[in-house]
């Protein structure tokens, strides 16, 4: 795989030739229906890959944490937790006594880390600070009795776990096609989540990914929701082949129909298009507009007129969809190879001041929140058809580059990562 500074791009409109010749106009659907493969990638992609895990931000002082669960992985447990030097580290949620558990809730604030099982004391650092009782253990070397650590990194004010103590990719590299801004726009400690939803689906946890990596379905899912045309040209798309951790990036653009550029049909959504606080689709104000040059370069680099957001899929298993003042963060998280748990939530960093932008603020979250339902209506349906055999290779367009992008990443990364 080509080092993360040498990634190159593909576009997907208007070169489906190209993907023809890389073999990304069609894929097999073993990857989502095989036992076997499922325990590949439990051994190398979630064990070897950083993982969105949190905000920075959620922990801000020493001795604040949260436990970071993946109990597809052995019920794996990890503790995030800050140090008195100020540096966010990770452990396994486990005493090296006898595996007494150290953390039993969500998250917290502690001094220091106790084994409720036998009083064993671990510092903010990981290392041994008491032992009760410590005659009856003969002697014991206290520097080689530390919490077991994983590797752990932040970028844009969030946090990834990487299960690898010597992962293979810094994060930084793992991260490279992403635009530098980007990371100084994410990093505003001033993010609030204002909703989010997470639900369990009887498919694979990777069909979860693909419906967020094209837009083309828009006029045809979405077309009672959004209630807006979207043509080809609404939803481009990029692929990174030589980066490990993101896999594609889309913009939306609003639509432009008969009625002007960005109108949708909606009279509601027209009513609340014009306050700032209004949330993709409809949203076409001058301060909204002013919203997006507070980083310059972070959001809308093709410079598009009609611009509502950009989207990522940060591999294995997360998309994130950014606009001026909001972002929105969905993770699949494997069950099973038939069994998934989804989650997303949104953020944002101003709050309503009056009335209208309350209420456009609310129809944004809703309108998100019925669109995103949308989607997840095909996934069990897909996984269906792929498991009964009703269909065995998927036909992929220009415009569903990223599908294609993903997938192919998948079976890469799995094979790479068993070496």
């Amino acid at each position: 795989m080509n080092k993360p500074t040498e990634f190159e791009t593909i576009e997907g409109l208007r070169n489906i030739e190209q993907m023809r010749t890389r073999g990304l106009d069609r894929i097999g659907v073993e990857q989502y229906i095989s036992e076997d493969f499922y325990q590949e990638e439990l051994d190398t992609i979630w064990r070897k890959c950083w993982l969105w895990a949190g905000r920075a931000a959620d922990i801000p002082n020493a001795g604040d944490y949260f436990v970071f669960d993946l109990p597809f992985l052995n019920n794996t447990s990890i503790i995030v937790i800050r140090g008195k030097d100020d540096k966010i580290r990770g452990f396994y949620n486990a005493c090296q006594h006898r595996g007494g558990r150290l953390a039993y809730y969500e998250k917290g604030s502690c001094k220091s880390m106790t084994c409720t099982f036998h009083g064993w004391v671990f510092d903010l650092e990981g290392n041994l600070a008491d032992v009760p009782e410590a005659e009856v253990y003969g002697e014991l070397d206290h520097s080689k009795l530390g919490l077991k650590q994983v590797s752990v990194d932040t970028w844009g004010g969030w946090v990834f776990v990487n299960l690898d103590p010597e992962p293979r990719w810094t994060l930084a590299e793992y991260l490279a096609p992403l635009p530098g801004p980007l990371a100084g726009f994410l990093e505003q400690d001033s993010w609030k989540p204002a909703m989010g939803r997470k639900g369990i689906f009887k498919c694979n946890w990777k069909l979860q990914i693909d419906s967020q990596a094209e837009g083309i379905h828009a006029p045809f899912l979405h077309g009672r929701s959004i209630m807006g045309g979207f043509e080809m040209e609404d939803v481009p798309e990029w692929a990174y082949p030589g980066s490990p951790g993101v896999t594609y990036k889309f913009e939306v653009h609003r639509p432009d129909t008969a009625e002007g550029p960005g109108y949708f049909r909606s009279p509601l959504a027209e009513a609340v298009g014009r306050y700032s606080t209004a949330t993709y689709y409809n949203t076409d104000s001058d301060e909204w507009r002013a919203q997006q040059q507070k980083f310059p370069g972070a959001v809308n680099q093709s410079d598009a007129e009609r611009w509502a957001f950009d989207g990522y899929g940060i591999f294995p298993n997360t998309v994130i969809m950014v606009q001026g003042d909001h972002i929105l963060v969905m993770r699949s998280w494997p069950r099973g190879v038939g069994e998934t748990l989804w989650d997303y939530t949104q953020y944002y960093t101003t709050e309503p001041t009056n009335f209208g932008e309350q209420m456009a603020r609310q129809h944004g979250l809703l309108e998100m929140r019925n669109t995103i339902t949308e989607d997840m209506t095909t996934v069990e349906g897909l996984y269906d058809s792929y498991k009964s055999g009703a269909i065995t290779e998927l036909v992929i367009s220009e415009a569903e580059l990223g599908v294609a992008a993903y997938q192919t990443h998948i079976i890469n990364m799995v094979k790479e990562l068993k070496d």
